[in-house]
């Protein structure tokens, strides 16, 4: 049984506690947050459950601007890390963190969740053992159900490094391809108050890649109908699409209309089988069956560096 530490006890903190405990030979042992309670640690006490040598890895579910300082201090420690996306949103900081981490012979996973979505992923198969020969064009759309509050827009770091850090990352997971061109066309049009701090809640953004595919991403703050997840690749051969996951394909016919289910409200909902099995993959790395976790800084580096690039673009 391997035992955890698991850092953070807030939404996603409590959400990853249930997933883990869920697998077969995973405990969560100790559970450490700001807000000590009942069976939870305070912060203070993190330092000294880190030494305990029965402890194989450490989860990662604190604020955002508390990522890097947690990594680093779980890496001294030797303990097998996972953190929660973003890491940072500066490339700087990222390959400091690299460097530190491959001189303690450590490693981090990171929660680039929709990789493991077992739709994504078998799109992702899919293209590449050339089903549909070479993708020409690839359009993703990632429309969440509603608008954050003001508060939250402010510290999350923006449109594009906290919502569309995601896209980028699964253009590079479907394609393996380098970006040559960008453009980007973008406002808030849901909230204009977003403009006092340079951000923006809907975006369209185009990228040409150096295979010859030209990428297409639709983003929205606020669709109004659930979380709008959908991906369509247009290959040489045919095509390939995911659409939306829904609670029931059941439709209803009547003399006004159909209706049937809206997608999925959330990313909990929607993305909950990806949760589960990037934990899987966390469990096979503690376990020693891969050497390295499925997704790691590298990948996070590859994805800020594309968010540095369009938003210059965007100026």
């Amino acid at each position: 049984m391997k035992q955890i530490l698991l850092v953070g006890f807030g939404r996603m903190g409590k959400m990853h506690y249930e997933r883990l405990n869920a697998l077969p030979d995973i405990a969560v042992t100790y559970v450490v947050d700001h807000q000590a309670g009942d069976q939870v640690y305070p912060v203070s006490d993190l330092e000294s459950l880190l030494q305990n040598e029965s402890l194989d890895g450490v989860v990662i579910a604190t604020s955002s601007d508390a990522h890097v300082e947690m990594i680093e201090l779980c890496s001294r420690y030797h303990k097998k890390i996972f953190c929660e996306k973003p890491i940072s949103y500066h490339v700087d900081t990222l390959r400091e963190l690299q460097q530190n981490l491959s001189a303690r012979d450590a490693d981090v996973q990171v929660g680039l969740n929709r990789r493991f979505d077992p739709h994504f992923s078998e799109l992702q198969k899919r293209l590449q053992a050339g089903e549909i020969g070479r993708p020409q064009i690839i359009k993703i759309t990632n429309r969440d159900p509603k608008r954050p509050d003001l508060a939250f827009a402010k510290r999350s770091g923006g449109l594009i490094y906290d919502f569309v850090i995601h896209d980028l990352d699964m253009v590079h997971f479907l394609t393996n391809a380098a970006v040559e061109e960008i453009a980007i066309f973008s406002d808030a049009l849901i909230d204009p108050r977003l403009k006092e701090f340079q951000d923006v809640d809907t975006a369209l953004i185009s990228l040409k890649l150096d295979s010859g595919a030209l990428v297409a991403i639709d983003v929205s703050r606020e669709s109004g109908i659930g979380y709008d997840q959908r991906i369509e690749v247009l290959g040489e051969k045919g095509m390939l699409k995911v659409d939306n996951q829904v609670p029931t394909t059941l439709s209803q016919l009547r003399s006004q209309g159909r209706s049937s289910d809206l997608p999925y409200y959330s990313f909990v909902e929607r993305y909950q089988e990806a949760y589960q099995s990037q934990f899987q993959a966390y469990a096979s790395w503690l376990d020693g069956a891969l050497d390295n976790p499925v997704v790691g800084l590298k990948q996070m580096m590859a994805a800020v560096e594309l968010a540095d690039r369009i938003s210059s673009v965007k100026g």
